[in-house]
Parts: structure tokens; C-alpha cells; sequence
């Protein structure tokens, strides 16, 4: 391989797999609760970037080595790599800030690539906290929903939108919805030390216990003091729900 040849192999892809790198960086920074997983999977899809890249200029100069010159073959990888970067990665990055800079969510629908989907739920939940809107949240798609609402009702301090977090469908961590709906209520009960809050708290819990089989299960695994096995199911997810309660309550207290 001659000096020519690669330089147009190495120069190019660098300049978009950095880019892509800090267009994403800077997507992802500012967001704690997010912030790990975005630069991990930023990283990987600029290296998976790059390597595609390096493949496509391998096959390209063995293929058509004797019909282009370097220059053509500069072009074609730029050509190439700007492909790349649009659809996996710099564009969404530019869809998100513009997204964030606006506060519009119709950016957010028009968002493409390898982790659209998951980039569309978490561009329209950081709009949702950021507006205080609550119909933003209904347009995340079902399986993140309980995460908008959760993070919108802590932002407003509002313990009603906890209540809107759906039992059957759960949220980012894969923690059943009932559960993220009672600690939502536990929650803001201990920031504004309200006790009625806790009520809410111990009716979630209990409803999530009654209705979920997975929530049951989770209470039978980790309360064996409830002697769940002995009793009827409804009696142990009262027993659950004043659980609850009483520990809401000590905390509100401290």
C-alpha cells in the first residue's frame, strides 16, 4: 500500500468516527440518569462506524482499483463515511439538540438510525420534565411511558401523575410499572413530608400486588415474613401495602 493509499484510508474515517464521537458525546452529556449507556453506546456504534468504513475501502480499491485514482476513491470514502455517520449517528445527534434547544417534540419524531426508537423516548421524556407537560408523555411508546411519567411527576412535585403510571407496563431498568408507581408516590412523600402521600403509596403497592403476577412474585421472593405461602394472596399484599406505608411514613419523619 502506498502513501497515498493510506492516507485516504485512515484520514477520512478518523475525521468522521471523532465527529460522530463528539456529536453524540454532546447529545449525551448533562443527563445523569442516561448519561453512562449514551457515551457506551456512542463509542461502539463510531468504532462499528469505522470499521464499516475501512471494509468499504478494502472491497473499493480491490474492485475497482485499475478504474479509479486516489482522488475518485478519496471521494467515494468521504461519500461513504458521511452515509454513515447521517443515518447511525451524527444526525440524530443534531435531531436531539435541536430537539433540546427548542423544546419542540416534533424533532424527535423525525429521528432515524440504529437506536431511534430509544433516542425518540428519551428526547421526548427530557422535553416532557423540561415543559412540565403532561400529553408528552403519551407519545412515548408504552414500555418507557412509566420513566416519563415518573421523572415528570418529581419534576412538578405533582404525586396525581404518578398515578397515571400504568400497573402492566414497566419502565427503563425492566422494574414492573406498579412498583415505579408506588416508589413515585414514597418518593414525593418524603420530599414534602406529607404523609397522605404515603396512603397513596400503600394503595399503589397493594393494587400492584393483587393484579400483577410478577409484582406477587416479587413481594413472596422478598418479604418471607409475610408467610405468603400460608395465606391468601389478597392478605399478603395488604400485609405489603402497610408495609410500605409504615416505611414511608418513618422516612417522612426523619
Amino acid at each position: 500500500m502506498n502513501k497515498k493509499s493510506f492516507l485516504i484510508l485512515i484520514i477520512p474515517p478518523l475525521v468522521f468516527f471523532f465527529s460522530g464521537w463528539i456529536y453524540s458525546a454532546l447529545v449525551c452529556y448533562g443527563d445523569p440518569t442516561t448519561e453512562f449507556f449514551c457515551f457506551a453506546s456512542s463509542f461502539i456504534l463510531s468504532v462499528a462506524l469505522y470499521v464499516i468504513e475501512i471494509i468499504a475501502f478494502v472491497l473499493t480499491k480491490k474492485f475497482l482499483a485499475k478504474k479509479i485514482n486516489n482522488y475518485q476513491l478519496l471521494f467515494i470514502i468521504c461519500g461513504i463515511a458521511f452515509v454513515l455517520l447521517f443515518v447511525g449517528g451524527g444526525f440524530s445527534g443534531f435531531i436531539l439538540k435541536a430537539a433540546y434547544s427548542t423544546k419542540n417534540i416534533s424533532f424527535c419524531n423525525i429521528l432515524i438510525g440504529i437506536r431511534a426508537n430509544w433516542n425518540k423516548n428519551l428526547c421526548i421524556t427530557h422535553i416532557a420534565r423540561e415543559t412540565e407537560q403532561e400529553f408528552s408523555c403519551e407519545k412515548v411508546s408504552l414500555e418507557e411511558r412509566a420513566s416519563c411519567y415518573n421523572t415528570l411527576a418529581i419534576k412538578k412535585g405533582d404525586p396525581t401523575i404518578c398515578g397515571k403510571i400504568r400497573l402492566d407496563f414497566g419502565g427503563s431498568g425492566g422494574l414492573p410499572g406498579g412498583m415505579i408507581r408506588e416508589m413515585c408516590y414514597r418518593y414525593l412523600a418524603e420530599r414534602k413530608k406529607d404523609t397522605t402521600i404515603c396512603e397513596k403509596a400503600k394503595e399503589a403497592s397493594e393494587e400492584w400486588c393483587i393484579k400483577d403476577e410478577h409484582g406477587y412474585s416479587i413481594v413472596v421472593s422478598n418479604y418471607p415474613l409475610f408467610n405468603c405461602h400460608k395465606i391468601a394472596r389478597e392478605e399478603c399484599c395488604k400485609k405489603y401495602g402497610e408495609y410500605i406505608k409504615e416505611d414511608c411514613y418513618k422516612q417522612v419523619a426523619k
